[in-house]
């Protein structure tokens, strides 16, 4: 087995994404004694020189930006680099698996098991993921601001419906493209919060995250489309509700089940106050948009229906100017 230091060069590693690195990292430090007997100072700066997480908790992403054009960027490019990396990890397991069966291309069996052959591509998936990091996107609001100020959640809905515009334009115009990188990007996270590394991920961990993308991925689409569709209802205040609680509910949904595709049967487990906390960001995210949407769309209808009374009143009233005795 190689040593901790040996995984530190090698090509593997450092190409691997951070979930997995933190899951090869945790895996080979603790059968080394010179981690394992290092003091706490020792041990956080060798995690910093690994690029890994410090001991009691993740490590924090730098805030750059509170744009929310520019995370919307960020969020293209990494469900981009989602679906690229889902692609290159498949074709990789197939052409081992096809080369190890009918060798054609001459690569050793050593190479095969230790060596990424799509390499390129992997690279090509990371550099991608990476622009959100550089981005550094963090909102100016937080789910915790709505209780002590309400009118926050204008900005706190308007940030993140840009944001996340890149999710439904994907659901709507690429839908099983989008599942993929979901259930890509879902994967990955059961390998962080399992501390499994790629090699360890299990049937069951494929199928939580493809089970949970394809509602995932459906819900965005069907409420999503919802909105270029007129809204049935007898009143404006009747449509404008009934579009805010479709919205409402949809979104709450849809982060909840990303949560739990994520979370549930992994050594985290599922923590009830995330999950609310994730479901009643997207909910009033949701909410907020499908009152927005249809407000907006019932002014609209209001205005135009004005316009046409007035065309109407013209019409009659010169038809009755042509029609009076002269």
């Amino acid at each position: 087995m190689p040593s901790l230091m040996e995984i530190l060069n090698d090509p593997n590693y450092v190409s691997a994404n951070e979930a997995t690195k933190q899951a090869i990292f945790d895996k080979y430090s603790a059968q080394d004694d010179s981690y394992v007997n290092a003091n706490d100072a020792t041990k956080g700066a060798i995690r910093q020189r690994f690029g890994v997480a410090p001991i009691g908790g993740a490590a924090e992403s730098p805030s750059n930006t509170s744009n929310p054009f520019l995370g919307a960027v960020g969020r293209a490019a990494e469900v981009v680099g989602s679906g690229v990396e889902a692609v290159a990890r498949v074709g990789e397991s197939a052409g081992d698996k096809l080369e190890s069966a009918v060798p054609l291309s001459g690569i050793s069996p050593e190479d095969i098991k230790n060596k990424r052959q799509l390499e390129p591509l992997f690279q090509f998936a990371d550099k991608l993921k990476n622009i959100s990091k550089d981005i550094g996107y963090a909102p100016t609001t937080k789910l915790s601001d709505l209780g002590d100020n309400p009118l926050t959640v204008v900005p706190f809905v308007a940030e993140r419906i840009i944001s996340s515009s890149p999710d439904m334009a994907a659901a709507v115009l690429a839908s099983p493209a989008y599942i993929v990188s979901l259930s890509n990007e879902i994967f990955n996270e059961r390998l962080k919060n399992d501390k499994k590394s790629l090699d360890d991920a299990t049937v069951g961990d494929v199928a939580t995250a493809v089970g949970a993308a394809i509602f995932q991925g459906r819900f965005e689409k069907y409420a999503t489309g919802r909105l270029f569709k007129p809204t049935a209802g007898k009143t404006g205040i009747g449509r404008v509700g009934k579009e805010t609680a479709v919205q409402f509910g949809t979104e709450g949904i849809e982060e909840g089940v990303d949560y739990l595709g994520g979370t549930v049967g992994t050594k985290k487990g599922v923590d009830s106050k995330e999950l609310l906390e994730s479901m009643a960001e997207g909910a009033i995210t949701g909410g907020g948009l499908g009152a927005g949407v249809q407000g907006v769309r019932e002014l609209a209808g209001r205005r135009a229906q004005k316009e046409a009374q007035a065309q109407q009143d013209l019409q009659t009233m010169l038809q009755d100017q042509v029609n009076a005795p002269a």
